[in-house]
């Protein structure tokens, strides 16, 4: 099972991250399955340049995550640039906003 996750983000990295020219889209790696805000996430990151790949589940080990963050460093760099050093927290703002506008729709095609 290691060798497997290894071997996925060797290739996945290859293919993603390094020797990008600019023009491939900017992929973010995420782990966790179920937020209620992941609809919003992947909306809001085309704002920011970027798409949202999950892998993983839940239950992830300190290794895992810290492979992930490594993975992601590259992608980061790159939308710091594009987007300024302060986009992540630009980023959570337009999230929580949009999650609202999402749940007050739903919330309204309940009503009959």
């Amino acid at each position: 099972m290691n060798k497997l996750i290894t071997l996925f983000f060797t290739i996945f990295t290859f293919t993603t991250c390094f020797g990008q020219s600019g023009t491939e889209p900017i992929i973010l790696l995420r782990y966790g399955i179920g937020l209620p805000d992941l609809h919003a996430r992947e909306q809001v990151a085309i704002k920011y340049n970027f798409t949202l790949q999950t892998i993983g589940d839940c239950h992830v080990g300190p290794a895992f995550v810290d492979s992930i963050a490594q993975l992601n460093k590259p992608a980061n760099e790159k939308l710091d640039k594009i987007n300024g050093a302060n986009w992540r927290k630009d980023f959570a703002k337009d999230v929580k906003i949009a999650y609202q506008k999402d749940s007050l729709m739903k919330e309204q095609q309940k009503q009959p």
